[in-house]
């Protein structure tokens, strides 16, 4: 046998010679086609000499030869994907530029549009065309009723801008900028499908974001026939197609064009609508008003836009100073319960709610919360149903952007791009995650103008077609007359505060369990106010010419009870400092005192409701005032801190009162601190009579008996609130 390092070397023994020639021998014959196969035509050794055989195919396996066949075949795959990818490519971008021919005015409406991002670029089209291919062409449900909607509905808004061309000998400058108003909305309509992906996924994004009570409210009208108090035409797209808290929410607005006069929309809330981590101007009450303005001017009315949130705080008792912080005659009030409040809870908004349908305009309520807050929901649900609320809108954000934010940077539209960014320079106080961003503000904004621009389509439809607007404006509002039905939150009997919070029966046969508020007024150091300061009231017994940024020493307090920050606040401020305060404008000022501060001295006008003829003068206190609540400034302090209800002697009226106690209602706290007390009106309290005007008001004195010292905690009044009867 063969030595297997003679194999190994190269050597070839003879034998192994011929069995070669042999095998070759046999390869050159020619092969014929028959029962034996090829390879049996072929001489093989009987046994294995260590040769390694000419014939590859003999020695490969099966794997090997699905290898070589497989790499063939993605070869040719690649080859034939890149050149139809090429083609592909080449289509998409045909089709782009035809798009882009297409829409060529539409892009010119988004730079007339004023919007602070506009992309024009091929690529960025190209990327959102590719993203429209893909989307479903049936748009949900819940946009019935949007803008463009409205848009499609009306007969005005497609065919009479032609016609009003032709007769350019007419024009007014009136009839102009009703033409521009059809360019301006349309340049919208397109800004905020470009921003958000195309107008379907734009519009189905809006439907998320911004829940709205169509069936709710077309029920409710029906079901007390008032539809033609809202309805002044008899058109089928008016009387039965639109929704009616969308003409409702129009006409508001013809109503202040009819009076010549803005429509405000104010917003309260705390450090989410303030805008912290950003610029106050790009907070989204005014990336709306931004939106807005111009539209509202071109139909003849101005917009008046305040935000007037603070931060920090609670809804109450924000609630109870509606007037002093937004105004009493504001058309659209808002409150943002996203954060502060949880979402199980319905008390706090429900006595919210019913503080706002006791102003003079009786708003349009906008409610920002999270989409989790299903009791909340439920509550603004059942008030449109029983008529009270007619167009209220819930703004939820997560919904809206949650899609978006599941996709990769690069293939997000432009308004959710950079979503995390904050406006204000890097580094700068309140850039939190529990803080909304630019682009969240942004969104916020947009979502609040789509639906408010759907009014305005509305509007112009009905003076360009001469629509009876008199007939459209809403009926005066009398709060000492508005009826209110029973509270879903019901109240225990004689709990403290419930009629300032929720009104009380009225004790009227002829009009049966419905409910009524007394007129509430308030008191505040808080800003930004309109009306309503503190110091209004206040006869003696305060130092208010000390600059709220310096920290005070004990022996200030022997003055008097000092306007003041507390050291939260004050740090807060100091932080915005190098930011030249980011054009922030609220602010948590208090009076504070300690016992060798000595008594604060206030007078309370009695300004309630004249609902009669009141022919005597009762002096007893408890005849004009139900109820007098005294609040401190909201801030975390230690357990050494002055309790109100045990470190401050009240005096109402002359008398002492007793049994003060903290208010335990939702919404009257902060941070699971009570703030607010109750201050039972003495029995023997009376009222004094202003000499000089005749008015009625009730004395209230404040004198802190502890703490002692500075460093554990003065005692603070930030909010004065009371309860009058109605004369």
């Amino acid at each position: 046998e063969m030595d297997p390092g003679m194999i190994s070397n190269g050597t070839e023994s003879t034998r192994n010679r011929k069995l070669s020639s042999n095998v070759t021998t046999q390869l050159k014959r020619p092969i014929i086609l028959g029962r034996k196969s090829i390879r049996s035509r072929i001489r093989r050794p009987t046994k294995p000499y260590g040769i390694i055989s000419e014939d590859r195919s003999k020695d490969e396996s099966f794997f090997g030869i699905v290898l070589r066949v497989s790499f063939i075949l993605l070869s040719a795959c690649m080859i034939f994907y890149v050149i139809l990818w090429n083609n592909l490519k080449s289509q998409f971008r045909n089709e782009t530029m035809s798009i882009l021919e297409k829409k060529a005015a539409d892009i010119g409406f988004i730079a007339e549009s004023g919007a602070e991002h506009t992309s024009t670029a091929t690529e960025d089209i190209f990327n959102d065309y590719k993203r429209e291919k893909s989307d479903n062409e049936f748009l949900p449900q819940e946009t019935s009723g949007d803008c463009f909607d409205i848009a499609d509905m009306l007969p005005s808004m497609k065919d009479d801008f032609k016609v009003m061309e032709k007769n350019t000998d007419e024009l007014t400058p009136e009839v102009i900028n009703l033409q521009k108003f059809i360019r301006k909305a349309k340049a919208l309509r397109a800004d905020f499908s470009a921003r958000y992906g195309g107008e379907i996924k734009a519009r189905a994004m809006l439907s998320r974001g911004l829940n709205t009570f169509h069936e709710e409210a077309e029920l409710a009208f029906q079901e007390k026939n008032k539809r033609g108090e809202i309805v002044n035409i008899d058109d089928p797209l008016y009387t039965s197609i639109i929704p009616i808290d969308i003409i409702h929410t129009a006409n508001r607005i013809l109503t202040a064009r009819f009076k010549k006069r803005p429509f405000k929309m104010t917003f309260g809330g705390y450090s989410v609508t303030v805008g912290r981590g950003n610029y106050f101007h790009q907070s989204y009450p005014f990336v709306m008003k931004r939106i807005l303005e111009e539209p509202m001017k071109l139909l003849g009315v101005d917009l008046y836009v305040r935000n007037a949130a603070i931060g920090g705080i609670p809804s109450f008792p924000y609630g109870f100073c509606l007037d002093n912080f937004l105004g009493e005659d504001t058309d659209v009030v808002s409150w943002d319960y996203s954060m502060n409040e949880s979402g199980g809870v319905s008390a706090g908004i429900e006595a919210y709610l019913r503080q706002t349908l006791t102003m003079k305009n009786g708003p349009l309520f906008i409610v920002k919360d999270t989409h989790m807050a299903k009791e909340r929901k439920g509550i603004i649900r059942n008030y449109v149903k029983n008529g009270s609320l007619k167009d209220p809108i819930i703004i939820h954000t997560d919904p809206a952007a949650e899609p978006y934010l599941r996709e990769e940077e690069s293939l997000r539209p432009p308004g959710f791009q950079k979503w995390r960014e904050f406006g204000a320079p890097k580094g700068a106080p309140g850039q939190a995650r529990h803080h909304p961003s630019v682009k969240e503000h942004e969104l916020i904004g947009w979502l609040l103008a789509m639906h408010f621009l759907a009014a305005l389509e509305i509007v112009y439809d009905m003076i360009i077609r001469n629509i009876d607007i008199a007939g459209h404006v809403l009926k005066a509002h009398d709060p000492a007359k508005v009826l209110l039905p029973p509270p879903f939150n019901t109240p225990q009997s004689g709990s403290l505060g419930s009629s300032l919070l929720f009104g009380e029966p009225v004790h009227n046969k002829t009009q049966p369990g419905l409910w009524s508020h007394n007129h509430v007024s308030c008191r505040t150091t808080f800003d930004p106010t309109i009306s309503g300061s503190l110091d209004s009231i206040i006869v003696s017994g305060v130092t208010n010419d000390l600059d709220p940024m310096l920290t005070k020493s004990e022996m200030i307090f022997r003055e008097g009870w000092v306007l003041d920050f507390g050291e939260g606040e004050r740090r807060a401020k100091r932080k915005l400092k190098p930011y030249d305060g980011l054009g922030y404008i609220d602010s948590k000022k208090a009076y504070y005192g300690l016992p060798m501060s000595g008594p604060v001295t206030m007078r309370l006008p009695w300004d309630g409701f004249h609902i009669g003829s009141q022919t005597t003068v009762e002096s007893k206190a408890k005849n004009w005032f139900k109820s007098v609540v005294v609040c401190e400034v909201n801030e975390e302090r230690d357990s050494k801190e002055c309790k109100l209800d045990n470190d401050v002697e009240f005096t109402l009226g002359g008398q002492k009162a007793n049994n003060v106690t903290y208010m335990d209602a939702v919404g009257i706290s902060y941070l699971s601190k009570r703030i607010c007390v109750n201050i039972p009106i003495p029995s023997e309290a009376e009222i004094t009579k202003n000499e000089t005007d005749g008015s009625f008001g009730l004395i209230l004195e404040a004198k802190a008996t502890a703490p002692a010292r500075l460093k554990d905690g003065p005692c603070s009044i930030s909010h004065v609130v009371w309860e009058e009867i109605s004369k």
